[in-house]
């Protein structure tokens, strides 16, 4: 394969998998969302002024701040290894072509350097390489831990159960709030934070980290420009820049920049699909020949 072909390649798995993260997600939250309700249903009720209203006793009070954490807890920690496994599944398969891609542009790792490289990158996210079970403590078991969405939920039960609201009239309200729709709901509006880039993210890590083995210090800013494309990105695409330069746009401000960020990472910032191709100083010779170096289009 070329080296655009196994590009190709990854941005495809990288978009394709972004996409069924995400419905996954949803598929949880709407797991949590049928236990939540299945939760209200067991809570005493009374009826003021012809309306079934929620009862402010002791026992709807321990449903709320102590059974529906437990209960929801449990039902995510059943299925929340379908997560993880999926991100390790993909970061795998997106390490393994990268490496592939290093071949294609004539600069091969060795067999050490791909395993310390795969090794950097899966630590960084959390994982034993080698077992690809999840570190305790680590990232991503971080990003993945629902306790604020728990707490929302049962600080919305509560509030609903003090002020004595109609049951008909919360549970459609909670229904809006909590599952996607119009809106985000809960899990999705959390978990959106990093599904949208968590793909191309170990794609970025994954590349600095090899160009690190490899001791390359040349970057071209590549991808396409859209409608939606930050001027950061328009200025930069299709340029070559050296490492040290584009440690420097650290210093800068821009829309969409992610704070305390890394752009060797992050790029141009939330959500953004463009990549730093790190090359040999022998092609970046070769390209500065046509282009010159550290140069950027005006936006």
């Amino acid at each position: 394969m070329t080296e655009k072909d196994i590009r190709k390649d990854i941005d495809s798995i990288i978009e394709s998998q972004t996409e069924r993260l995400e419905a996954l997600i949803r598929r949880i939250e709407r797991l949590l969302y049928d236990e939540s309700v299945a939760i209200l249903d067991e809570f005493d009720y009374i009826v003021v002024n012809n309306t079934p209203t929620i009862a402010n006793n002791p026992k709807n009070m321990r449903l709320a701040t102590v059974k529906a954490g437990s209960r929801l807890k449990g039902k995510y920690e059943a299925v929340k290894r379908n997560i993880i496994q999926k991100v390790y599944d993909i970061a795998k398969k997106v390490i393994r072509s990268l490496i592939l891609l290093k071949t294609a542009q004539g600069t091969p790792l060795s067999e050490a350097q791909q395993k310390s490289a795969e090794e950097i990158v899966f630590l960084r996210y959390g994982f034993n390489a080698r077992t690809g079970k999840l570190i305790k403590g680590g990232y991503l078991e971080a990003i993945t831990d629902i306790q604020p969405v728990i707490t929302q939920t049962a600080g919305d039960m509560i509030k609903a159960i003090q002020s004595g609201e109609g049951v008909i009239n919360f549970k459609r309200r909670f229904a809006q709030q909590f599952m996607s729709g119009v809106q985000q709901g809960y899990l999705t509006r959390y978990f959106n934070r990093w599904t949208n880039d968590i793909f191309q993210q170990v794609d970025a890590v994954t590349q600095l980290q090899l160009a690190t083995e490899l001791g390359q210090n040349y970057g071209i800013y590549a991808g396409a420009i859209k409608d939606n494309t930050r001027c950061f990105c328009k200025e930069r695409i299709n340029h070559i820049y050296t490492k040290e330069e584009m440690v420097s746009w650290n210093n800068l401000s821009w829309k969409g920049k992610i704070k305390g960020g890394n752009v060797l990472i992050d790029r141009g910032g939330y959500n953004c699909r463009h990549t730093i191709n790190w090359v040999s100083d022998e092609i970046a010779e070769k390209i500065i020949e046509n282009q010159q170096l550290n140069t950027y289009e005006l936006c």
